[in-house]
């Protein structure tokens, strides 16, 4: 099938109209129809606008783009330097060091004050006793005429002029605390500021951390405070609040100089010094100074400061290892932060260390000693460090007796933190030797002053205190065999035995050849443990008690002057027959090991009532033991020792034991000495300890000074008793036997007894034996009966048994009271003091 299509239309040009369908003519068209001047102007402008709005927006939108970067940067810290931080860091710690000492120096201005007031109050008191005792004469008259005793008068007129001048001394003392105080503040105030040390990259780090941490808190602070007062005022508030951040980031965005610019580095706000300026010529006094020579003394850090606060990083000269602590200061901090008294330096904060008040110094000839801080914040002090000794010493692979930690005294501008440090290349304990005591060649000594005993390992010279606040402190020696106690305990004694004005009482457990010397100058002495030797030891113990009592007594009857708080004084001691007691014990625990329970227990009470009455009345002990466990020698026996002083001890149990728990918290320990450290003792009083080099006496140096104690006493009149062969005599049976029911009733807590009673207490039939020490002696009235103890009292001077009332479940029992036996005990020591 075949398709036919159209012929193709051809259109002639010829046949085309160009003329418009209805043309109009030119003359009725109308100008009115062509675009003018003003819409042109019009459209022109729109177009201009439309353009500055597009500008602005973006500008706008950079301006933002630009405040959030900036925001942002300011907020992390990341356009402050290194040099912004380290003027920064050292400013800080300088403004924190200087509000500190402000604080301090207003508290002793604030204690001043008080004690100002304080001596205004009390000498206004003073005058108005002294106005008082100036109208003596007319009080005088008026109990003259009165009828009454005009001396009364005169007497208080007296006592009001003493009570006055008392108060003006207390005043004159109060004012001058306070000018000491006063002047300690303004020492505070004018104190040079040596806390300067370069921070490390790391602490650089963390104060960049703290900076925009301070940072984000202050505006989230700002962000709630804002938006608490738009909630509060409304949308106006909202709508300036935005009008301003978008003028301010059009603002950056259409000028480039409104950028923020870099902030400037401050200056240091200080000088570092180590005791003197360090400014150098052409330097400002406002620029920080070159820092702390190393080499000078007192230098806090091996490190220099930067040159001024303004000049380039390229051109800062400090040194390149600058910051870089001495070799031993970062073992010092490794070994301190092994033992728990520094922080372990966590993940991107920089680690605390010691600061370093005096570099190592290797001059000593035997290691290094440096004086260092710890840091504050962390809580640790000294006692925390010595207590840690052991710790330390072995992270600085030495052993514990070559480290030697000493916290510096306020004398010598220290504080709880800071420490010198030793740590020594060999033992320092037998490196500096044995002295030989200065008691050999003295002629006498004062024992109110102390006792020589020995050297630290600087060879400083040490003596063992004899007496604390006006009163006397008991002495106790501890420790194993072999190691040098009773040696230590004889060169106390021989600064005793050369005081002529004291009187020795002498107990030794053991028989030996330790103590035989001191027998031509004891008073009394004893030897052994068998029932005759505990006899006289108790009985040694018995006229101690006595004479201490009888002091008391004779206090009470001398003139106010001579016995100041009611203490004994060497005056006193020296010119009025009242010479010093001094009780020795050694081996005391072989004495209590001797005794049942019952009878230690009574021996104990009379040491504790001599321990705790005695110093006041010049009574002194000095004690021997060998490891002193809790049922030997009871801990609350040895705590009534001021000074405590061990040996060689197996383990820090024994070593506790032997030097109290106070001194075992701050460190102290003597299981650390070895088998070499023979004559090394630990002296201990109270928390404070430190190890000594004994001096060195032999036997035939105290047996020499034994001799010239006994010819000094026989020119002094005052060698006496066992010495002399004045021996107590012996107490007839029934006298002993009247003792021992004083101690009876005393350990029944009542003023009277019936005679069985009484029996059965002495005799210890109520007592179960000792497993421990089955051949402990029970005392000589061991089993005794009733009958037997009436019999004894009787020819005792007891009489015969009286009524007691109502006592022991009986309506009438008859017995003894204690009225009765201490008048008979009383006899008896007139008696015997008159033969």
């Amino acid at each position: 099938m075949t398709t036919h299509l159209p012929e193709p239309l051809v259109i002639d040009a010829e046949f085309v109209d160009d003329d418009e369908p209805n043309p109009i003519p030119d003359e009725e068209r109308g100008t009115d129809r062509r675009p003018g001047r003003v819409a042109t102007a019009a459209a022109f402008l729109a177009r201009g606008t439309v353009r500055v709005v597009v500008r602005n927006i973006a500008a706008t939108r950079t301006g933002l783009s630009v405040m959030v970067a900036e925001r942002g940067a300011w907020l992390n810290g990341g356009r402050l330097s290194e040099a912004h931080l380290r003027t920064h860091l050292l400013n800080r710690r300088y403004a924190q060091w200087l509000a500190a000492q402000r604080t301090a120096a207003a508290s002793l201005v604030e204690q001043a004050k008080a004690l100002q007031t304080q001596a205004d109050t009390t000498a206004a008191q003073a005058m108005a006793l002294q106005t008082q005792a100036a109208t003596a004469v007319d009080r005088i008259a008026k109990a003259a005429s009165s009828g009454t005793d005009p001396l009364k008068a005169g007497r208080q007129a007296g006592a009001d002029r003493q009570a006055a001048a008392k108060l003006l001394e207390a005043a004159a003392e109060d004012r001058a605390a306070a000018g000491k105080l006063l002047a300690a503040a303004r020492e505070l105030e004018q104190q040079l500021y040596l806390g300067h040390f370069e921070p490390n990259e790391l602490e650089l780090a963390s104060h960049r951390r703290r900076v925009a941490n301070g940072r984000r808190w202050k505006t989230a602070a700002l962000g709630l405070v804002v938006g608490f007062a738009e909630i509060q005022i409304g949308p106006v508030l909202m709508e300036i609040t935005a009008g301003g951040v978008l003028m301010a980031a059009w603002a950056k965005g259409r000028f480039a100089g409104w950028r923020s610019a870099d902030p400037e580095i401050e200056a240091l706000k200080y000088v570092p010094e180590t005791g003197k300026s360090t400014v150098t010529a052409g330097q400002s006094a406002d620029a920080p100074a070159a820092g702390p020579d190393p080499a000078q003394p007192g230098a806090t850090h091996n490190a220099a400061s930067p040159g001024p606060a303004n000049a380039p990083a390229d051109e800062q000269h400090a040194p390149a290892d600058a910051d870089e602590p001495d070799e031993e200061t970062v073992l010092i901090n490794a070994a301190l932060t092994a033992a728990g008294l520094l922080p372990t330096a966590r993940r991107g904060k920089p680690p605390l260390g010691v600061q370093v008040i005096d570099a190592p110094d290797y001059s000593i000839g035997n290691g290094f000693v440096t004086t260092v801080d710890l840091p504050v914040g962390g809580g640790k002090l000294v006692r925390h460090a010595l207590a840690k000794a052991d710790v330390i010493a072995g992270e600085l692979s030495v052993p514990v007796t070559q480290l030697a930690i000493r916290e510096v005294p306020a004398a010598e501008g220290g504080h709880g933190r800071r420490m010198q440090v030793w740590v020594a290349d060999e033992d320092p304990y037998l490196a500096v030797g044995h002295d030989q005591s200065p008691l050999v060649l003295a002629a006498t000594w004062d024992f109110w002053g102390g006792v020589p005993f020995g050297k630290t390992i600087l060879a400083e010279r040490r003596s063992l205190l004899t007496q604390f606040a006006g009163g006397f402190t008991s002495m106790f020696f501890s420790g194993m065999m072999r190691f040098g106690k009773s040696f230590a305990m004889r060169v106390a004694v021989a600064a005793a035995l050369l005081d002529p004005g004291l009187r020795l009482y002498l107990a030794n457990g053991k028989q030996g050849a330790d103590w035989k010397s001191a027998k031509k100058v004891a008073h009394r002495f004893t030897e052994g443990t068998g029932e005759e030797d505990l006899a006289r030891f108790e009985a040694m113990l018995d006229e101690l008690v006595e004479d201490m009592e009888q002091r008391y007594r004779d206090f009470g009857d001398l003139d106010v002057s001579l016995v100041p708080e009611g203490r004994l004084t060497p005056k006193l001691a020296r010119h009025h027959g009242m010479p010093i007691l001094l009780a020795v014990i050694d081996e005391l625990q072989l004495y209590l090991l001797a005794m049942t329970p019952k009878r230690r227990a009574r021996a104990l009470e009379k040491l504790k009532n001599l321990l705790r009455g005695g110093p006041a009345a010049g009574v002194f002990l000095i004690c021997g033991s060998q490891r002193p466990d809790g049922e030997e020698v009871p801990t609350g026996f040895r705590d009534l020792f001021g000074v405590r002083v061990s040996v060689r001890c197996p383990d820090k149990r024994s070593s506790r034991m032997c030097l109290g728990d106070l001194a075992s918290d701050n460190g102290a320990d003597s299981s650390v000495l070895t088998e070499d450290h023979v004559g090394i003792t630990v002296v201990a009083v109270g928390h404070r300890w430190e190890i000594l080099s004994t001096d060195f006496l032999t036997s035939a140096e105290f047996d020499e000074i034994c001799e010239r104690a006994r010819a000094m006493r026989e020119r002094e009149g005052t060698l006496t008793g066992d010495a002399v062969g004045d021996v107590r005599v012996t107490e007839p049976t029934g006298i002993r036997a009247v003792r021992a029911c004083v101690d009876a009733l005393h350990e029944l807590e009542t003023d009277r007894a019936t005679i069985a009673r009484l029996a059965a207490q002495i005799g210890g039939q109520d007592e179960e034996p000792d497993e421990d020490n089955p051949n402990a002696s029970p005392g000589e009235f061991a089993g005794i009966t009733p009958d037997a103890l009436r019999q004894l009292l009787k020819d005792a001077g007891c009489g015969n048994t009286v009524s007691l009332g109502a006592v022991e479940g009986q309506r009438n029992a008859s017995g003894y009271k204690l009225s009765t036996f201490e008048g008979v005990l009383k006899v008896a020591k007139a008696a015997r003091d008159s033969h």
